[in-house]
Order: C-alpha cells, then structure tokens, then sequence
C-alpha cells in the first residue's frame, strides 16, 4: 500500500513538473529493471500461448467430432475465433513493446492494434448476447425455436454480430481522431478525452450486457420452475404440466455457455473500472502497476472458454484427452458412473425408460 502511494505522489509531482501522464508512463516503461522486464513479458507470452493452444484445441475438436456439431457448437466456435485472433494479431504487438521498452511498429500498426482489440472484444460479447438469445427461445420459448434459429439463419446472425462488431471503431476514426499508444498499458487505445465517439464503445458494452442479463434470468426462472415440476413428479405428487420439456443437453449446455459470459464479466469489470476511473480524472493517474494489470486481464479473458468446456462437458473432457494424449485409452463407462449429481430431469427420464412395461420385449420375442 505504501508502494503504491508512494508511485502515486511521484507521478503527481512529476505532471506538476510540466511532465505529461504520457510521458511518466513511457519513462517507467522504459526504465524498468531487467527481472520486471522478463517477468512480465514471460507472463505475456504464457498468457499468449495457452489461448492460442486451448482455442485451437476447441476448434479442432468440433471440427473432428460431429456428435459436438450441434447449435451451440457454432457459437462456441465463434468465441473461439475471436479468442483466437486476439492474440496473434494484437497481443504480439504488446509482447514486442515489452522487450523494446517503447512502441516501434509505426502509426499504421498502431491504428490496426486499437481496431483489431476493438471489434474482437465486441465480436465476443455480441456474440454472448446472441446466444443468450439462443437461450432463451430454446428453453423460454421452444415454440419458435427451431423456426428462428435454423443452420443457415444462425450462421447468418453470428456473420451479422461480426460485421456490427466492426463497425464500432469507425464513427471515432472518421471523426478525425487517431488510437495513441499507451505506455502504461503497452498497447494502443483511444485518447483520454471525453466524446460521443470515444463513448460509444461503451453503449456496444451496455445494450449487450442487457440483452444478457434479461435472457439469462428468464432462462434460469425457467428452469428452476421446471425442475420443483419434475420434483414435485418424482415425489408421487400431482403437479401441472407445461409445454416446456428441455433436454439434458440443452440444459447442461446452457449453463456452459452462461459460464462463458460470467468469466468474462469477471475478467473485464476492473478493466471497465480502470477506464471509467481514467475518464473521470482526464488523466492517466493509475500506477503502471494497474495498467499492466489490465492488459493481463484483457488478454487472460481469451484463455477462460477452453478450461470452461472441459471442466462442464463431459464429451469436451473425453476430446481433450484425445488431443492431447492423456489418460491412455478411455473407458466409456456408463453415465452417472463418475459421482457426479444427477439431475432431476434425467431421474425422470430414466424412470419412464425403466417403468414402461415389459410386454414390448414380450411381444418382439414371440414374433
């Protein structure tokens, strides 16, 4: 805490000094010690190679496994698409700026950096926001599921999210304004004043995160009132029955792919935070401490999907194993076999499977 202020008095006393926010930062970045200049580009280029490994694992199990091609998979390849390209078209830059201590790619590069960080941080939260939507209708509204969300109309809603997703930095690069590179954070990014432009990337945050919020609860509610139903049934209770009858799969899918937006929440809040607070201040008054902070966060977002996938699916878990050569060969042990709590629904299901009289058998041996 001390450390921390103490960096906080020597950055006011040397903008005091006619020395710009900018220039502390590109001074600090500069000077650093030899250890913190290994430490944090090692950080980076981990942080870099597990999202390149774990995405490209994604993409090629739905690839080379058709049982995992369901709708869902194609949203689960989009976010990994985006994953994917964030660091191999941004965050190599970054890890360059970590060795030379200042940015040496040129103007161009610098612009390209900013728009490329911009349209794949959008593309995966839209994306979230459509299959929140997906979500919704196939567990809220099953009536009109398979009406709206076909094969053809859900590729062309997810090729709709990224083309909007590219349209976020063009109002603010015609205004005439230009991406700055920020020393503190080691990337390029929008300048800190304060306009429409550069504010509007926050209303492409907002209406998304909404639309989130509203599908999810309703997804949730849902389920919550469907399972007392199938309780209520198991219990040898008379309970009413509705029209919504949601798979297992669909289910546990479901809850893989809300995952995916609570880790990102998590890892892009105090990012949020970080901003708003620069914003406030019209100044670049954080520590670089914080700054390198956010930079980690924002790129470490990319790694959470893959380790979501394996540690909620089972068929995702089996997959990996493959890829990667673990566990020897693997058993195909029959379900519920592993511990794991099963879910009323299933209970249901096995029940009726169980309960249906034995005269079907009967009847197929005698012919």
């Amino acid at each position: 805490m001390y450390k921390v202020s103490s960096i906080l008095v020597e950055t006011h006393w040397e903008m005091e000094n006619n020395t710009t926010d900018i220039e502390v930062l590109a001074l600090q970045l500069k000077t650093r010690s030899p250890t913190v200049q290994v430490v944090e580009f090692s950080m980076l280029i981990l942080i870099i190679l597990i999202t390149i490994v774990g995405n490209l694992a994604v993409l090629t199990i739905l690839y080379k496994t058709p049982s995992l091609r369901t709708m869902a998979s194609l949203f689960i390849a989009s976010l990994a698409v985006s994953d994917l390209a964030l660091p191999i078209l941004c965050s190599s830059f970054s890890a360059a700026v970590l060795i030379f201590g200042y940015w040496p790619f040129g103007e161009f590069l610098c612009q390209f950096q900013s728009f490329g960080v911009l349209v794949l941080a959008c593309a995966s939260l839209q994306t979230m926001a459509l299959t929140a939507v997906n979500r919704y209708f196939c567990i809220v509204r099953p009536m009109y599921y398979r009406q709206i969300f076909t094969a053809r109309r859900t590729k062309l809603m997810i090729t709709a999210v990224w083309i909007l997703a590219c349209t976020e930095p063009v109002p603010y690069l015609i205004s005439g304004k230009r991406y700055k590179f920020h020393p503190g954070k080691f990337f390029c990014f929008q300048g800190k004043e304060i306009s429409f432009e550069s504010l509007l990337v926050y209303a492409y945050i907002t209406f998304p995160m909404v639309i989130i919020f509203f599908c999810y609860f309703n997804v949730f509610w849902t389920l919550h009132q469907h399972q007392k139903v199938v309780v209520q049934k198991l219990n040898g209770g008379k309970a009413k029955a509705g029209g919504l009858k949601p798979s297992i799969e669909e289910i546990k899918a479901t809850k893989t792919l809300f995952l995916t937006v609570v880790g990102f929440v998590a890892v892009w809040t105090p990012v949020t935070v970080v901003d708003f607070i620069d914003f406030a201040n019209g100044h670049w008054i954080l520590p670089r401490q914080v700054y390198v902070m956010y930079t980690f966060l924002g790129t470490a977002s990319s790694t959470l999907n893959p380790f979501i996938y394996g540690m909620t699916n089972r068929n995702f878990r089996k997959e990996y194993k493959k890829l990667f050569r673990l566990g020897g060969q693997l058993s195909t042990s029959s379900p519920n076999t592993n511990g794991s709590k099963v879910h009323p629904l299933e209970l249901a299901q096995n029940k009726r499977k169980y309960d249906k009289p034995q005269t079907q058998a009967t009847t197929s041996e005698q012919g």
